[in-house]
Parts: structure tokens; C-alpha cells; sequence
């Protein structure tokens, strides 16, 4: 519990220490660009850019995980999706089962207009 106290002010402090030096880069910065003429245009691309690119990221990081062979990602979506199995049952399936039952389960949530499911994401 408290570390995620710790996590809220994370955000804070780092922009204590972060904002100070970019705005001394960014003013320090002068583009003849035809794209970014100025001081500060060329720094709000790269920010909404990589502001983007993390959030796309992070909304598909389940997905990432199975992506790239995490079998913990497959177990917890096996658990957010069934929590009527219990916490162990889903690493017993193997995972040709595993996705079948998930991939069951989705679709019935679905067809009953159940509207959100964690599995979905």
C-alpha cells in the first residue's frame, strides 16, 4: 500500500528535476526548419511522439507479453477472464487449452452483451 504512494510522487518529483533542463535545452534551441521553425516546435513533436507511442504501448502490453512467450500474461488473463477457476488452475491447462477456453469464454461474454471484459484488451 505504501509503495503506491510512492509511485503517485514519482510524477511530481521527477518534473522537478526534468522540466527545469528541458526548458533550458529547449531554449537554447533555434530551428530554420520548414517543418519546425522555432524554439519549442520541434520538442512538442517528439513529446506528443513518444507520449503516444508509450500509452499505445502500455494498452496492448498483455498483449506484447503473449506476443513475445510470457506465460505469466497468459495465466493472468486466464484469471482476470475466468475467476471462477481459483488463482491455480489456469497454469495447469497447457497453452493450445488455455487459449481455447479463453478464447471461448470471450466470445460468450460477448454474444450475451456482457460490453466489457478484461480478456478484450
Amino acid at each position: 500500500p505504501w509503495l503506491l504512494s510512492v509511485a503517485w510522487l514519482a510524477g511530481p518529483v521527477s518534473g522537478l528535476v526534468v522540466q527545469p533542463l528541458v526548458g533550458q535545452v529547449s531554449d537554447r534551441t533555434h530551428s530554420e526548419s520548414r517543418f519546425f521553425p522555432g524554439k519549442r516546435r520541434l520538442w512538442m513533436w517528439c513529446g506528443m511522439l513518444g507520449l503516444s507511442l508509450s500509452s499505445i504501448t502500455m494498452a496492448f502490453s498483455p498483449n506484447i507479453g503473449l506476443l513475445l512467450g510470457d506465460p505469466d500474461d497468459a495465466a493472468l488473463l486466464a484469471e482476470t477472464a475466468l475467476p471462477e477457476t481459483g488463482s491455480g488452475a489456469a497454469h495447469a491447462l497447457p497453452p493450445a487449452e488455455l487459449e481455447e477456453l479463453l478464447n471461448g469464454e470471450l466470445e460468450a461474454t460477448l454474444s450475451e452483451g456482457g460490453g466489457y471484459h478484461p480478456a478484450a484488451l
